[in-house]
């Protein structure tokens, strides 16, 4: 047995059973000749979803894993015990997580006390895009639990791994940072340019497993073509700029992503595909060469008829955007570079090009009252014949964005939670959203607020949108699905948007 075991830690999305970042890390830790086990741990959490099984987001609550790290919760420790059993967790030496979301990074904390507990001797890394973001210094506060070791800062592939994994050698390593005699070592970031970016690659059982849980069978690797985002959105913490692969190497790598496994899918993970609008035009051309359908996320672009039919030719399935509010002063306000109408004619010139349009929705901005929210719902509206599908979510405010540095500017006040010292760590660490309430009002009276405005958004329009989904698809097909594979008692989202 190997003693190093990789886990792929899940995620709240039902979009996908793997990362981009897990498949990078794949192929480098194979470059690098290094025996390892691949885990994933999304496909067993996600089968409890579909199938019979638990509610996990109940199971991983916040009170039930505070519980478990600063004391005890029997029910929890036994339900660890059956993740490590079943997957086959016990008997390495080392282990790296890969965490891509702070909605699992509770769970990642849980799993590896749990490990630790049952042997003290065992190293913990941290790592992934979610711990790598610049800014994030309050995630190193990990590092103070007991039960982890290290926290890679960076990108893992500009290193040179040693053999032999132990603690004593990762601390020689740069990136690995860890704590001595109650001071925490920040190594500096590691860095590597896009272009130097392995093209991810993903074991066997991956592969079976995500064929298994979509609905004809389809593998959909998940690619990047670019680095952070152009757009500087005041609720939004990616880096500033944008770089991109070169079109020979993106060509290259999906070709090769194509005849290894079989497939003619792609989901691009990037934060804006048209950030750079000639790049996605000749883009899909190659990609059209190739016979590839592809899609992900874009922001809202002026462009012609041309533009929209050339991409939808060259096998682009569906484009989902950051919509965020139908309010012309709200937009404002978030800072995002766009019109109301450049919104409303890009969506119906992919429809009418048949291009799926996927919307992402904010509800609750600090700024938004109920005359701005009866725009959005306006907008909604009026363009709902073409729009696909809408997520919506409620706004949580982040370190290190605009909305976070100038409060006052957006009406609200920021709140320091207080922490008991057992939690401190914790929840310093893991917790992403900073509590704040509205000027004049108490914290909770700010959530209910925004509760609300995502209700009256969330059920006058997500209901209208799973119809016509569902309108979209033959019947008897789902019916002959669901009877083949009755875990998938809903629609694999990322699936459906290729068909």
């Amino acid at each position: 047995m190997s003693d190093l075991c990789v886990v792929q830690t899940p995620f709240v999305s039902k979009n996908s059973l793997f990362s981009h970042g897990t498949g990078v890390l794949n192929t480098y830790l194979n470059e690098q000749n290094i025996s390892f086990r691949l885990i994933n741990l999304n496909i067993f959490f996600k089968k409890s979803i579909y199938g019979p099984g638990y509610n996990l987001e109940k199971v991983f609550s916040k009170e039930n894993c505070l519980s478990y790290l600063t004391d005890k919760n029997i029910f929890l420790e036994q339900f660890l015990s059956k993740i490590v059993e079943k997957n086959g967790l016990n008997g390495y030496s080392t282990y790296f997580f890969s965490v891509s979301s702070s909605y699992n990074l509770l769970t990642v904390y849980c799993l590896a006390k749990y490990l630790k507990e049952k042997n003290k001797d065992i190293t913990i890394v941290l790592g992934g895009p979610y711990l790598s973001k610049k800014g994030n210094e309050n995630h190193f506060k990990a590092l103070e639990l007991p039960y982890i070791d290290f926290i890679f800062n960076g990108d893992i592939e500009g290193v040179d791994l040693p053999k032999d994994l132990s603690s004593d050698n990762l601390k020689e390593v740069e990136g690995f940072c860890y704590s001595y005699e109650d001071e925490i070592i920040i190594k500096n970031r590691v860095e590597v340019s896009i272009e130097e970016e392995s093209v991810p690659t993903y074991p066997k059982y991956f592969v079976d497993e995500a064929r298994k849980s979509s609905l004809k069978n389809d593998f959909i690797p998940i690619y990047r073509l670019s680095k952070d985002c152009p757009n500087n959105c005041v609720f939004c913490n990616f880096e500033l700029g944008c770089s991109y692969k070169s079109l020979e190497k993106v060509y290259e790598d999906i070709k090769f992503l194509k005849e290894e496994y079989s497939t003619d899918k792609i989901y691009f993970a990037d934060a804006n595909l048209m950030s750079n609008p000639d790049y996605l035009f000749e883009l899909s051309q190659k990609l059209g060469e190739l016979n590839i359908y592809w899609g992900g996320m874009t922001g809202f672009i002026d462009v012609d008829e041309n533009y929209v039919s050339t991409l939808k030719q060259n096998g682009c399935k569906f484009l989902a955007t950051g919509l965020e509010s139908g309010s012309t002063k709200i937009l404002r306000d978030m800072r995002k570079p766009v019109k109301k109408e450049t919104m409303s004619d890009f969506i119906s010139k992919l429809t009418e090009n048949g291009i799926k349009s996927y919307n992402h929705l904010i509800a609750g901005f600090p700024t938004e009252d109920y005359t701005s929210l009866n725009e959005t719902k306006k907008f909604l509206r009026d363009n709902f014949k073409h729009i696909f599908d809408i997520s919506i979510n409620i706004f949580s405010l982040f370190k290190d964005t605009e909305v976070y540095r100038n409060p006052e500017k957006f009406g609200i006040v920021i709140e320091e939670e207080n922490v008991e010292k057992s939690k401190e760590a914790i929840l310093k660490s893991a917790n992403v959203s900073i509590p704040y309430r509205l000027k004049g009002k108490t914290v909770k009276e700010t959530n209910i607020i925004k509760k609300k405005m995502y209700n009256s958004l969330f059920y006058r329009f997500k209901p209208i949108a799973m119809i016509n989904k569902s309108n979209s698809f033959n019947l008897k097909e789902s019916f002959e699905y669901f009877l083949k594979k009755p875990r998938l008692r809903f629609k694999n989202e990322l699936t459906e948007l290729y068909y």
